[in-house]
């Protein structure tokens, strides 16, 4: 398939290194909530950068690829922080990113996230138990890294990557905590 082509192969499954930079970058132990608000915010954020950008506000797409690795950073650690669920791409849809218009892309991707943080909230309240929202989140974090992947200008691992430069960055400078994408 056509995203498969973009995506490639260790994309398919989580990255072992990425996971270790997102427990090691954690401040302290937090609930899925936080994650999950920390996921809207950022998910925001890249639809925001993706809007500039092909508005031709900003020259280039750096901000769009920090804001992608920031997403990732949000479903790892969300993932990390259930039971069982992974951060996996759902390739099983076979939904070619040439479908979408590039103006399209931000409702689908704040569709898929709104579906995933729905579904943590009613399972946070105790709507049903864990066995009955795992499968429904898993598909939700699978569907959100699906659209990310499509959405982004270059391979998942290079967005780590950069997450993982400008995370060191922050601890070297003590700026962990704090506002702004240039801090």
């Amino acid at each position: 398939s056509l995203l498969q082509e973009k995506m490639p192969s260790t994309c398919l499954t989580p990255s072992p290194k990425f996971l270790d930079h997102v427990r090691s970058s954690c401040l302290k132990k937090f609930s899925p909530l936080y994650f999950t608000v920390g996921l809207v915010e950022e998910v925001a954020e890249l639809v925001e950068e993706m809007d500039r950008f092909s508005k031709g506000q900003v020259d280039d797409n750096s901000q769009v690829v920090s804001e992608v690795g920031d997403v990732c950073w949000y479903l790892y650690a969300l993932c990390n922080s259930l039971e069982d669920i992974s951060p996996v791409p759902n390739t099983s849809n076979t939904t070619s990113p040439d479908y979408y218009q590039e103006t399209e892309l931000p409702g689908p991707l704040l569709s898929a996230c709104g579906k995933l943080c729905g579904s943590i909230k009613k399972w946070s309240r105790g709507d049903q138990s864990w066995e009955i929202f795992k499968p429904r989140i898993q598909k939700g974090v699978s569907d959100l890294l699906q659209l990310v992947v499509m959405v982004s200008s270059v391979p998942l691992e290079v967005a780590m990557e950069k997450n993982i430069e400008k995370i060191k960055g922050r601890r070297e400078r003590g700026v962990v905590k704090g506002d702004g994408n240039l801090r």
